[in-house]
């Protein structure tokens, strides 16, 4: 079955780019944003290269995935090739207004005073939580990554949101001071060892450069996916120290996923896969653990009743229900997520999986059909983007984390949008 699955989506991929590329002549339309970043993954987790892999997944997951390609692939496919609002002339930039905004002094201050802030919040959970602003070098501790100060987490986390609009001021004005304060927001995170607000960053980064450059050429895209190649292995073998605990112990990554093939120079090759295949089969593990386990729109709308209702603080232990790590034994220590499909199959099961991936998708591909009319719809549609290119690793798409970043960049947009400037401009 896995030959099967596997072949049906290289052939799937291939056929979906080829019509959405024909149509949009846009590298970073959502059918090739997904096609690299998950179903390329989920084709190397068919490859069976870990020893702990099981021959085969449970049926219920191989609906679950054929759902995905219909969803997450198919559906996309089509609304992009009989839609004219997705015609390549339809998509070119009509920002130019939007961008004169951009260069106002007001705006320009509002923007640094907001990175300013959310780094100082940051820095300062540090200090609170180790003495130290920059733990990596001092005070580490293991569930520091994910721990922040109660009270400034929010700000201290919204360095995606902080960080794009920088670079849009930086692609529009060349000021070398954001595009400093960009490097700082961007590398931030890596005090902490906490590695997905760096991923989560970078990503929408890419789709903003990619938006707002008028020609992008082929030489461009594949030094640009190198460079990404490079720093997800950075990032990747940072963690890696980290569960060493900074070298007190002796850790190799191929091991602990028992890497068939030879693991490359620095395990390279066994950390990509660790980290981008493997969730698969955790979720694998997952679906064969939660059969009869359903949360009915908790898990898929989290960002609704926790991040903004928070029903969470009524209703103690109301987020173990829908915690993954907490649901399911991973195949390995080094490989603990379970891509970003929990929250939709948890919710629903195998029959209604596909309703709420349909509203993500829907929602992403109205973004995308408006993100060449305004700034502000670019920068929604790169995080939004963001969130889904990490699906293979966790489920951000329906975290309340990425929803904070959506409405700050609303909110931020909202103020922009009452700024004067002169007719000139």
């Amino acid at each position: 079955m896995h030959q099967q699955l596997m072949w049906v989506t290289i052939s799937l991929v291939l056929i979906s780019n080829l019509i959405t590329y024909s149509k949009t002549r846009d590298w970073f339309n959502p059918v090739m944003i997904l096609s690299i970043t998950f179903f390329l993954p989920l084709v190397a987790s068919l490859l069976r290269l870990s020893a702990l892999q099981r021959l085969n997944w449970h049926n219920s997951t191989y609906v679950l995935i054929f759902e995905v390609l219909v969803v997450w692939l198919l559906f996309p496919t089509v609304i992009i090739a009989f839609s004219p609002g997705y015609r390549h002339n339809a998509l070119v930039s009509g920002m130019s207004r939007h961008l004169a905004k951009m260069e106002s002094s007001t705006v320009t201050r509002m923007a640094r005073l907001i990175s300013l802030t959310v780094i100082f919040a940051f820095l300062l959970s540090n200090y609170l939580q180790t003495n130290s602003l920059i733990p990596w070098f001092g005070s580490y501790k293991d569930s520091l990554h994910v721990e922040y100060v109660q009270g400034l987490r929010m700000v201290a986390r919204a360095i995606p949101f902080a960080s794009s609009i920088l670079l849009v001021l930086y692609m529009k004005t060349k000021r070398k001071l954001d595009l400093i304060l960009f490097g700082i927001l961007v590398l931030l995170p890596l005090s902490r060892g906490a590695r997905i607000d760096t991923f989560f960053a970078i990503l929408a980064a890419v789709i903003i450069i990619g938006i707002m450059l008028r020609k992008i050429r082929t030489r461009f895209v594949l030094f640009g996916g190198m460079i990404l190649v490079v720093g997800v292995m950075l990032l990747a073998l940072m963690g890696n120290i980290r569960a060493s605990k900074f070298g007190l112990y002796e850790f190799d990554y191929a091991k602990s996923i028992a890497f068939v093939p030879n693991p490359g120079p620095l395990n390279t090759f066994a950390i990509l896969y660790g980290y981008f295949a493997l969730p698969f089969e955790n979720f694998d593990i997952f679906v064969r653990t939660n059969l009869g386990h359903r949360t009915f729109g908790l898990a898929s709308l989290e960002w609704l009743f926790v991040g903004f209702l928070k029903l969470n603080l009524f209703f103690p232990g109301l987020e173990d229900s829908y915690r993954t790590i907490n649901l399911f034994q991973p195949i390995s220590g080094a490989s603990t997520v379970a891509t970003g499909l929990v929250p939709f199959f948890l919710d629903f099961g195998v029959v209604g999986a596909w309703v709420l991936m349909g509203v993500y998708m829907s929602s992403w591909l109205f973004l995308y059909r408006r993100s060449r009319l305004s700034v502000s719809y670019m920068v929604l549609y790169a995080l939004v983007s963001a969130s889904f290119a990490l699906s293979c690793f966790q489920p951000i798409v329906t975290s309340p984390y990425l929803f904070y970043q959506l409405l700050y960049t609303l909110l931020f947009f909202r103020v922009v949008s009452v700024i004067r400037i002169p007719r000139d401009k």
